[in-house]
């Protein structure tokens, strides 16, 4: 099988202005520990080489590890994928390049296959984040994890937490036989203008598409996207997923339930065949395999890429089935315009009314912030907030923009949450009585000015 593209994931520290800092010192302690990368990676192969030679192949060896920054400033495609339209997070191929590439420099060989790219959590990149790939083998297969340093409010807890692991092969295999066309299908919008996907420039490879009762086909056109080819292509492997309908899965299976959304969830089983193009068109297509059996509310769905009858790759990817939410309710390019364009929408709000008084729970603010960060951004908090510790300032950010009709993030609270004014006209003030018991915020209108904006 050719090589595929070398990757552009800095998955052995190499030093960047983002990590390394300024300065004569930090440029030499970061040359200093890509060096040693290198030097791992090495004696790692070394010793391998060793322990074959010398008939000792199945004993264990040591696992390695290595760090990197992850910085949308220096991979600016990352910033086209933010499914909430608000905070960039990492996407499921993309996870399945960074665990391929740290197997591929452990063994010194390409990975043919990626199986059981299980992910823990999401993975948002507001800004730069430190990132840990450890890969062990057992000669023939290696498994990697991926974690990022998580920050908590006791520094004493900060620590790595597993975001996503995976096995990879080495072995190449032969490519199965094409699926069969669809019997019937029908062509379907684009789903990036019509605000189905979240997806932006970067990432839109599709083309065309299709959709039938139990599958659906497209075409992908590799100059449409831009992001780095890296190990996988993990772009286009991205493209191949926006043929699968996650907020429309019942047209497939009329047993799940209705208003219930399928989230990219597993990577059953990634095989590479050869490389996938950086020019052309490449032809996708899924097919719905069905409910997977686990205690968890999956369904299954393979899918192939094609050149013409070649398959250059195949793929079975697990969605886990999630009831919708509000959201779900309002029609798409109305979900768009409050989440990207900060335009009101007044049933997208988090809180009630009663009585004229808006109530705020910490349950709804959790349900709602997903992947985390989404509700920092959105509201204009600063970087790193817990929104949890927010709730009296949400609460009146939006009471006010709903009597000023106008999107939360444009309200500005006072300090001591007595009164608040918009961004764009500091002179109109609205005073506000909040009281908060630690899970519910209230917020009313004050009754020391009879005339709101005043």
């Amino acid at each position: 099988m050719p090589r595929p593209p070398q990757s552009h994931w800095p998955v052995h520290g190499t030093p960047t202005a983002a990590a390394a800092g300024p300065g004569l010192l930090n440029d030499m302690l970061g040359l200093h520990r890509h060096t040693s990368a290198l030097h791992e990676q090495f004696l790692g192969l070394q010793n391998q080489m060793l322990a074959r030679a010398a008939g000792i192949g199945d004993r264990a060896v040591p696992e390695t590890v290595t760090e990197t920054v992850l910085d949308p400033g220096a991979a600016p495609w990352l910033r086209d994928h933010c499914p909430s339209w608000t905070i960039p997070t990492v996407p499921l191929t993309a996870m399945a390049d960074l665990l391929a590439q740290a197997a591929a420099h452990r063994a010194g060989r390409e990975v043919c296959t990626i199986d059981d790219l299980q992910v823990q959590r999401w993975l948002p990149v507001p800004g730069p984040v430190r990132l840990q790939l450890r890969c062990t083998d057992d000669g023939e297969r290696i498994t990697s994890q991926l974690s990022v340093w998580w920050e908590a409010s006791d520094p004493a807890l900060s620590r790595f937490a597993t975001v996503a692991t995976a096995t990879a092969g080495f072995e190449p295999s032969a490519p199965p036989a094409r699926f069969a066309p669809l019997a019937t299908a029908d062509p379907r919008p684009c789903p990036y203008e019509n605000a189905e996907l979240f997806h932006g420039p970067a990432f839109q490879y599709l083309a065309t598409w299709s959709l039938g009762t139990r599958g659906s086909s497209g075409r992908l056109r590799a100059e449409r996207g831009s992001i780095p080819p890296g190990a996988l292509h993990h772009g286009l492997l991205d493209g191949a997923l926006h043929v699968i309908p996650g907020a429309a899965l019942r047209q497939w299976d009329s047993t799940i339930e209705p208003g219930t959304i399928g989230f990219p969830h597993r990577i059953d089983h990634l095989a590479l065949f050869d490389p996938l193009p950086t020019t052309g068109d490449v032809e996708v297509e899924a097919r719905y395999r069905g409910r997977t059996e686990s205690d968890r509310p999956l369904v299954t769905v393979d899918l192939q890429l094609c050149d013409r009858q070649q398959v250059l790759a195949a793929l079975t990817v697990s969605f886990v089935l999630l009831p919708a939410d509000a959201l779900a309710a309002v029609p798409a390019q109305r979900r768009r315009g409050y989440l990207r364009d900060r335009v009101p929408v007044p049933e997208l709000l988090c809180s009630s009314t009663d009585d004229g008084a808006t109530v705020l729970t910490r349950h709804a603010l959790k349900r709602a912030d997903v992947p985390p960060g989404t509700l920092t951004a959105l509201y204009g908090l600063p970087t790193g907030t817990r929104t949890a510790e927010w709730l009296s300032t949400i609460a009146v950010k939006e009471h006010v923009a709903r009597l000023a009709a106008v999107h939360p993030a444009h309200v500005e609270p006072d300090a001591d949450l007595r009164s608040a004014h918009l961004t764009d006209d500091p002179q109109r003030r609205f005073p506000v009585e909040a009281t908060c018991d630690g899970t519910t915020a209230i917020v009313r209108t004050s009754t020391l000015s009879q005339e709101e904006g005043a």
